[in-house]
């Protein structure tokens, strides 16, 4: 029987990549190298930690944690082997996290439901099979096996059946624009029931779900305090109090810390003076309410601290202070008590190990007395326990000795079973109890400490978060969830995550939420927090707010992006026009200016000017198509040049080259490069090219002014032209080898690998009994 050519690719693929595992940056459900054995893996960004999780057999699972694991849901070989190739290149691309899952479903997708192997599939039977939806994601992976010539080309016929929803005519520009912006009075409702809920969670009687809306509507007021990206940056935002700032006797100015997003740093953005008081409330109050959420994010954190250090600045209950010791170390429960998460008196039954029953066999006589024998079991308070005392194991509603429903105040379903009952005896200790507790939060909340929200680039710690919200705080008196969920999200212990505080705030304004009506407006009332920075933008712009300010506020860097915010009419708008555009002459020619001129009238040669040089490319008869992976887009084109003694252009140089060293040095230190030939051949070119923009940056500063200067590639040398006097000078390029410097950063890092690293826990541990660690 003859070998297929695709498969024995496919084959050879596969074997290579297996010869160079395991890949430091994906992981198993246990914390361990991934392997091509597992079917679950968790991509750890190098970056800051977060954790990703990825599913690499059949498509349709659903669930989150080990679902999905089970030899049942393994693709057929050799493709469950062939996807997790094209996951570990996957996450080499420079695209957010959920973008790279979305590409991999849809090559589960295919791998799932294709009939036959995948070299026998055509453009014809992937467009059969799709239908119209998610083909831009399916042409990544049909590229990449393509590439590898694992199968056919198939690509072009399925680009092209992509379809293209965009509007050719320009009918809906308008109607585009219109629903950018914010509906008035939706916003006045927001505010409404903002100016309601808050007031009665200060008065100490909320009504169902009243925490949950106060939360999302003060979200509405911040932005339209201040024209901000409500998903990434207000849930990052840190436990502070409004402040403010004045000037020679001059007005308030009101201003928070905020986070910055999209590659906008950090910064002390101003919020309107005519919120500010509606702020201010809101911000008190939060800060007070979300406080017992940070106390647990800092107990989960550093377990160590004393309960009273963990409560320093928390007013404690008088009657709770006297029951509980601020000198001892408490565990999960003690600390929800002196929280107040539980009546003072609140009591769970406890098992008593007798005599009688010591030794007795659990299979025969432990069931009987169990659930018989009113001796077997003794009340205690909640402040009283102690991590060995053992509860009864029935996490299920209404058990007839709720001791996990009331200490954690939620219940679960069957399937979570078996995590109560560790050593199948119906019983679990406390101790027992808080490290499930544990590994409910870590399943949910994989970048804890950190908590990121949508966007993926900036986090809080979430101890000093403002918004640290415990589940029973969002979800209590019958606030509904959006849907599904993990097990204990309603509970005392159970922090939500920035990015679902933003999820389920959206959900709760939008089409599908139900916030405004059941406060009895219209059922027509919905808002999408990205409208309110369109119409804050508009109205900053209508009251004479200067561009460039308005710019600052909203955490932008260009300007000219500005006008895509605001929603003024076309004859409004044309009278700034001379604002956006730059003036069309200058008072003084940038000297690249005059050397075109000089090139142009010396060497009759077409010469146009660029952001950074020249460019000898007569591009009105042939564009430009050069691309590069630098800033400065026309760097090692072997038609730019560039002109010494040209300030903006050194500057633009400078700081790529600055930028380009920073990428580099990314690379040496991520886990991936040992891995992936991909990164790999990157660094040799990236590191060459590199090393001649900063010569080049030298040149520029050295040579006399005027003096054109261009790379040659092949020759590896600089050649310098006086336009004036048409002299020609060359220079070699100073350049170390880049597959050497390449072979370091790998030594680098297998020694890194094989250092032994510090045990910080068992260092704490000895240093708790006065011992060192021996040298």
């Amino acid at each position: 029987m003859a070998l297929n050519k695709y498969l024995v690719r496919t084959h050879a693929l596969i074997q290579k990549y297996k010869d160079e595992a395991p890949f430091k940056q994906f992981q198993n459900l246990d914390g361990q190298l991934a392997t091509f054995d597992n079917l679950v893996w968790f991509y750890i960004d190098p970056n800051n930690g977060k954790r990703t999780r990825i599913l690499t057999g059949r498509h349709g699972t659903r669930g989150s944690g080990s679902a999905g694991s089970a030899p049942k849901y393994a693709l057929p070989e050799p493709y469950g082997d062939l996807l997790k190739v094209f996951v570990i290149e996957a996450f080499n691309a420079s695209v957010f996290a959920s973008e790279i899952q979305a590409r991999i479903g849809a090559a589960r997708y295919l791998l799932t439901n294709m009939q036959g192997n995948l070299h026998t599939q055509t453009g014809s039977t992937i467009i059969e099979c799709f239908g119209e939806t998610r083909l831009d994601r399916m042409v990544v992976f049909l590229e990449f096996c393509e590439r590898q010539g694992l199968m056919p080309r198939a690509s072009d016929q399925v680009r092209r059946n992509i379809r293209d929803k965009r509007d050719r005519t320009g009918h809906s520009v308008e109607a585009t624009r219109r629903e950018k912006m914010a509906n008035e009075e939706v916003i006045r409702a927001a505010g409404n029931i903002y100016a309601k809920t808050i007031t009665s969670l200060k008065q100490g009687n909320a009504g169902q779900g009243c925490f949950r809306d106060a939360l999302t509507t003060f979200i509405v007021l911040l932005c339209c305090a201040s024209p901000n990206r409500a998903g990434a940056e207000v849930p990052l935002l840190v436990n502070q109090k409004l402040q403010s700032y004045s000037e020679d006797g001059r007005a308030d100015v009101f201003y928070l810390d905020w986070p910055g997003s999209k590659g906008y740093q950090d910064n002390r953005t101003h919020i309107l003076s005519a919120l500010s008081g509606h702020v201010e409330k809101g911000i008190n109050y939060f800060s007070k309410a979300c406080q017992p959420g940070r106390i647990v994010a800092s107990y989960y954190s550093r377990p160590d601290q004393t309960l009273g250090q963990l409560l320093k600045g928390f007013p404690i209950d008088p009657e709770r202070k006297v029951r509980i010791d601020l000198n001892r170390k408490p565990h999960l429960f003690t600390l929800g008590y002196a929280l107040g998460f539980y009546d003072v008196d609140t009591e769970v039954h406890v098992f008593i190990h007798d005599a009688e029953d010591q030794g007795a066999p659990y299979e025969r006589s432990r069931p009987i007395k169990l659930a018989t024998r009113k001796s077997c079991w003794k009340s205690k308070y909640i402040f009283e326990l102690q991590i060995e005392d053992e509860i009864s194991s029935n996490a299920m509603r209404l058990a007839k000795r709720p001791g996990i429903e009331r200490l954690l105040g939620v219940n679960f379903s069957f399937s979570q079973a078996p995590r109560f009952d560790p050593n199948q005896n119906r019983l679990i200790s406390i101790g027992q109890l808080e490290k499930v507790v544990r590994d409910l939060q870590r399943e949910a909340f994989p970048s804890f400490p950190a908590g990121f929200s949508t966007g993926d680039l900036n986090s809080v710690k979430m101890d000093v978060a403002l918004f640290c919200v415990l589940g029973h705080q969002f979800f209590k008196n019958g606030a509904n969830r959006k849907r599904g969920g993990v097990p204990g999200q309603q509970g005392y212990y159970h922090i939500l995550t920035p990015r679902s505080l933003s999820t389920m705030a959206s959900w709760g304004l939008g089409k599908s939420g139900d916030i405004f009506l059941r406060h009895g407006f219209s059922s027509n009332y919905f808002l999408n927090l990205h409208q309110l920075r369109h119409y804050t933008n508009t109205i900053a712009d209508k009251s004479g707010i200067p561009n460039e300010v308005l710019t600052a506020w909203s955490g932008r860097k260009s300007r000219e992006q500005t006008y895509e915010y605001i929603h003024t009419s076309h004859a409004e708008r044309s009278s700034r026009v001379a604002g956006v555009q730059k003036k069309a002459t200058e008072t003084t020619q940038p000297i690249r200016w005059v050397s075109s001129n000089e090139i142009a009238r010396e060497f009759n040669l077409p010469a146009s000017v660029t952001s950074t040089g020249l460019c000898t490319q007569n591009l009105v008869v042939i564009p430009c198509e050069y691309l590069n992976d630098f800033v400065s887009s026309c760097f090692m084109c072997p038609n730019a040049c560039h002109v010494a003694g040209d300030g903006d252009a050194i500057d633009t140089l400078e700081k790529d080259c600055q930028f380009q060293h920073r990428r580099l040095e990314a690379v040496k230190n991520d886990n991936r490069l040992g891995a992936s030939r991909a990164m790999q051949e990157w660094f040799v070119l990236h590191n060459f090219n590199t090393q001649v923009l900063a010569q080049l940056v030298q040149l520029m500063k050295d040579m006399p002014v005027g003096t054109v200067i261009s790379f040659s590639e092949k020759a590896r040398q600089f050649n310098l032209l006086d336009a004036k006097s048409k002299k020609l000078t060359q220079v070699l390029a100073k350049l170390t080898d880049s597959h050497k410097d390449l072979q370091n950063a790998l030594a680098r890092q297998e020694k890194a690998t094989d250092e032994p690293r510090s045990n910080r826990d068992l260092k704490e541990l000895m240093a708790k009994y006065s011992l060192a660690e021996t040298e």
